[in-house]
């Protein structure tokens, strides 16, 4: 036999060997597969004409960077403390778990989470959805609201995002601060 027609036969024979089914390497990479960046020790500044108004901190962050659902989830919580024009803070949130949805501009913030004020309010509450497009946070669970002169609960919370104007949708208890303080003495 001639040569040249054996290696003919020799290379159709590794073509037709290497032939795979598409649907089967889909298999293994599918087409809604998620890429994962985790970081350490997180420091993210946020900025509005180059004056920073935001900065997040936390211990772990995982970002899913494609896929149908990319977000960056603070799986062992979150600090975020928020600044004026002056770069004077204004107020701190902290919650044990934060995840932003890229693609909605959108911040859940759950479990034991708390906001702090200049003017010295406290919020607490266990949940608090972010609209960073609109600048508002809102919640629908249990909230109790702590004021120099008294503490509200209720249910359900509107407030602008830098906490200058907030709203309980549903008061359910109102107590003076000195009443409070004579209760415990």
């Amino acid at each position: 036999m001639n040569s040249k027609i054996g290696w003919f036969f020799l290379l159709l024979l590794g073509v037709t060997a290497c032939e795979n089914d598409l649907a089967e390497i889909e298999q293994y990479f599918p087409k809604d597969a998620t890429q994962l960046e985790e970081a350490r020790d997180v420091e993210i500044y946020y900025s509005d004409s180059a004056v920073v108004r935001v900065i997040v901190k936390g211990p772990l962050l995982y970002n899913y960077i494609t896929g149908n659902n990319p977000r960056s989830e603070f799986a062992e919580g979150i600090t975020a403390d928020f600044y004026n024009a002056d770069h004077i803070k204004q107020s701190r949130l902290t919650a044990k778990f934060a995840v932003r949805y890229l693609k909605k501009n959108y911040i859940l913030v759950q479990d034991s989470v708390i906001v702090t004020t200049i003017r010295n309010e406290k919020l607490e509450t266990s949940e608090l959805q972010w609209d960073e497009k609109k600048g508002t946070v809102e919640t629908d669970k249990f909230v109790k609201v702590s004021t120099p002169k008294e503490v509200i609960y209720g249910y359900g919370l509107e407030a602008k995002d830098d906490f200058s104007y907030w709203k309980i949708k549903a008061v359910t208890g109102r107590m003076e601060a000195s009443d409070l303080v004579e209760e415990f003495e």
